[in-house]
């Protein structure tokens, strides 16, 4: 839910997303189009320590790690949040990883996004469009409930809600969904 509220307020900033998926197809949630993967894995600094962990894990005990497990070691390999750092302070020290390239990467993705809302704005429409998300809420719902059940016979709301959440992230509202 709360990636999919995120998703549509990036979407009603002018930002286009894109869906992420696995390499067996599972969803990984979405990107911000026009931010290289190279860039994301940069700064994508707890994936890799998770994956190490998880590896010395399996290596250990010869053995896929369970969701539980990868949970847990997710936890125990969190380092303390840098709480006593000033915002402007961090800022700079992530803006200082970036190269000249990646700069402007992303100083292109935020002006195609203004542009993108700044047009919407002198057409007289909002990007968050309440009409527009129930139609595509409504896709969402009738895509979540053909695919589930062309699997199953039998589904739960809770099943039905996350596939259509999954299937329209960030054009879809829950609360609109749910009625």
């Amino acid at each position: 839910v709360y990636r999919n509220a995120l998703a549509r307020e990036l979407r009603a900033l002018g930002y286009e997303i894109e869906p992420a998926f696995d390499v067996s197809g599972k969803s990984l949630g979405f990107e911000i189009a026009g931010i290289g993967k190279d860039l994301r894995e940069k700064f994508s600094q707890r994936s890799k320590d998770r994956d190490q962990a998880k590896a010395e894990c399996e290596a250990k005990k010869g053995r896929p790690a369970t969701k539980r497990e990868t949970a847990v070691l997710v936890r125990e390999t969190r380092e303390d949040k840098l709480i006593e750092i000033a915002t402007d302070k961090l800022r700079a020290q992530q803006f200082a990883r970036l190269t000249t390239d990646e700069r402007a990467q992303i100083q292109a993705v935020r002006d195609r996004a203004a542009r993108t809302q700044a047009e919407a704005k002198a057409a007289g429409r909002s990007l968050a469009s309440e009409q527009l998300i129930t139609l595509q809420t409504l896709e969402a719902y009738v895509h979540a409930k053909d695919h589930l059940f062309e699997r199953i016979s039998v589904t739960s709301e809770k099943q039905i809600l996350t596939e259509a959440l999954i299937y329209g992230r960030g054009k879809v509202s829950l609360d609109v969904l749910q009625r």
